[in-house]
């Protein structure tokens, strides 16, 4: 026999007899520890058993206390699963005892948690009718917890795959990018800051001079107001004065016209001439009588309607 073959040949008894070993302190391990445990029997029907093996934990206060011997599908209760554990004798095992599954947010592994609801019940060492165990009773009101963990646990596993399909190289460097570009842009800001408070300080100083415009100008237009009513006011006093003149001297006219009529047939033509020349300058007068009715006519010319073909204000 070659000495490769001889060292393989070697290599591969030594293995098994670690192998072997190693199954026979486990062996002795188990058997001492079934010595040293009392079985206890857990019909789960709430909660969801996934990720729980045999040999699993079973703990109490975060301590190892037992395993999982087996399970199995009740035969009378499809409902039902029927759990074998191991629990050790020293373990204050009570009639109040519930067992709850709690599973590993990252492994998905499950163990079996011993839940004292009351320190002063007596222990739970006989077993029930038709049982060969003592049977510790499923805790209530946590399968709704322990749901709620897994969907939260599938959903942080979900939320980082796509954290890792969108957290590309390509996509590192561009975020990288933006954030170097914030930090220019803010430098820069932080540059011109000075400059922004001087042309905020210019703007609201031009808005104070604007505001003060304003309020000269709006104090100007009152001023006028109050100047154009009193010349309106004094214009039409005038007017009237004026009109009532008129009046007089149409009437005085047209008497003294009236009067030189009935003088022609005596006074000869030159009479007549200056009769007809009294009756125009009368009817001037009345004209401009007239006109002197409408003071804004006089002032700024005759309205729209009244402007004849052609004409245009």
């Amino acid at each position: 026999m070659e000495p490769q073959a001889r060292y393989a040949l070697v290599g591969t008894v030594i293995l098994a007899l670690v192998a072997a070993l190693i199954a026979f302190i486990l062996w002795l391990d188990r058997t001492s520890l079934a010595r040293d445990t009392e079985p206890y029997l857990i019909f789960f029907r709430r909660q969801s058993l996934d990720g729980l093996q045999i040999n699993s934990d079973v703990k109490m206060k975060g301590i190892k206390v037992g395993y999982v011997a087996s399970y199995q599908i009740h035969p009378e209760d499809v409902n039902a699963v029927r759990v074998l554990v191991r629990v050790k004798a020293d373990t204050p095992v009570r009639k109040s005892t519930q067992a709850t599954i709690v599973r590993n947010l990252v492994t998905g592994l499950a163990a079996i948690h011993l839940i004292h609801t009351d320190d002063y019940s007596p222990p739970n060492t006989e077993p029930p009718p038709g049982q060969p165990y003592p049977v510790i009773a499923e805790a209530e009101g946590v399968q709704e917890v322990t749901d709620a963990l897994s969907r939260f646990a599938e959903e942080g596993v979900k939320t980082l795959e796509r954290l890792q399909l969108v957290l590309t190289d390509d996509n590192i460097a561009r975020i990288r990018g933006t954030l170097s570009n914030l930090e220019n842009l803010t430098l820069q800001l932080d540059q011109q800051a000075a400059t922004l408070r001087e042309a905020l300080v210019a703007v609201t100083r031009a808005a104070e001079e604007l505001r003060a415009v304003g309020g000269t100008v709006n104090q100007t237009a009152k001023g006028l107001d109050r100047h154009v009513d009193q010349l309106a006011h004094d214009t039409g006093r005038t007017l009237a004065e004026m009109r009532r003149t008129l009046a007089s001297l149409e009437r005085d006219l047209g008497a003294v016209a009236r009067k030189l009529e009935r003088l022609s047939d005596t006074g000869g033509l030159e009479l007549q001439a200056t009769a007809q020349e009294l009756r125009a300058a009368a009817d001037s007068l009345a004209r401009t009588a007239r006109r002197l009715e409408d003071p804004r006519a006089l002032l700024f010319g005759p309205h729209a309607g009244e402007l004849g073909p052609g004409e245009a204000r």
